[in-house]
């Protein structure tokens, strides 16, 4: 067999292109061409990373193909129209990855798994539908080349959508209450670039990792999330970071003074590293997700994780009697 030329990151930069967008089409052009340029700045970044660019309305348009960036890249273009259909993205992508994955495997490349950086305005305007191919595409233990998602809502998009798309509670953000839509679009760019400069630089180290820089202006999602409604659904596969945002949830909750209550059937392994992922050659070292334990210790690492509760809740304990007496 022949030795790999390398081992490469695909990256997928999928950009809402709606007609809510049309005031902001130089922003999203500006952004695009702002990370064209620090990758023709950075040849080595540039080389371990592969780029594709793709426009979504009501369908998806191709603006760069999957690619190393270099001098003759040529800038995309961008073209709004329609709607903001999101299972049209994640169909897509469901059928993309896996033909980019075999291509840059012929070329004798080892590939780490992809990650996906979604911005868009608004709700979906699919229903639920995207719902399922999204499902599909972030299962990892049905497609192998199942790529993380840093999701970046601005405008009207919802935090509790942005917590769905994405694939940890720890990529999803969306933009500060206030934050121009113009602005939010720069800002998703510029942490863009920067995550993938960093990420470039860590992928010759003895432990690559995805390192992913939130956006100035934006909020963790699960942070900006307002709990007004009656109930929250928290769903993902396994090893998406479900427990994590559970526990902020509690921590919460418990600092507001408001009184909480645990019912688990069994435990996943939460992802402790912030905003970070590990990175392997999908092709060799799949991802395997965390085992099912017993619910008492899932339990009792949760409550590890929160700490004790504030003092304001402590209860008033009664001192312990001392001597005799008859106890019935």
């Amino acid at each position: 067999m022949a030795e790999a030329k390398g081992i490469v990151l695909p990256v997928y930069v999928v950009v809402d292109e709606s007609e809510s967008m049309t005031p902001y089409r130089q922003e999203l052009f500006n952004g695009l061409s702002s990370l064209i340029d620090v990758l023709r700045a950075e040849p080595m970044v540039a080389a371990k990373a592969r780029i594709a660019v793709l426009g979504f309305s009501d369908d998806v348009q191709v603006r760069l193909a999957l690619s190393q960036v270099g001098p003759e890249t040529l800038l995309p273009e961008i073209s709004v129209r329609g709607l903001s259909n999101y299972a049209a993205v994640f169909d897509d992508l469901l059928h993309r990855i896996p033909i980019d994955v075999r291509m840059l495997r012929s070329e004798r490349y080892k590939v780490h798994r992809p990650v996906v950086f979604f911005l868009s305005d608004g709700q979906p305007t699919d229903g639920g539908a995207w719902r399922g191919p999204h499902g599909r595409l972030i299962d990892r233990a049905q497609m192998r080349e199942s790529p993380n998602i840093v999701a970046c809502g601005i405008g009207d998009a919802q935090a509790s959508t942005m917590l769905e798309v994405a694939t940890r509670p720890e990529f999803a953000f969306v933009a500060a209450k206030g934050a121009s839509i113009g602005q939010g679009v720069f800002e998703f760019f510029h942490s863009l670039t920067a995550s993938l400069v960093a990420s470039g630089n860590a992928l010759g180290s003895a432990g690559p990792q995805l390192v992913i820089n939130k956006p100035n202006q934006f909020a963790l999602a699960v942070d900006a999330l307002e709990l007004k409604e009656p109930g929250v659904v928290v769903s993902g596969p396994p090893g998406t970071g479900k427990s994590e945002a559970i526990t902020r949830l509690i921590r919460e909750s418990l600092e507001r003074g408001e009184s909480v209550v645990i019912a688990s059937a069994a435990k996943h392994e939460a992802e402790q590293s912030p905003r970070r992922e590990s990175l392997t050659d999908i092709g060799e070292d799949p991802d395997t997700p965390a085992a099912a334990a017993a619910l008492v210790e899932g339990l009792s690492n949760l409550f590890l994780r929160l700490g004790p509760p504030p003092e304001s809740l402590m209860p008033d304990r009664a001192p312990a009697p001392s001597g005799g007496g008859n106890s019935r």
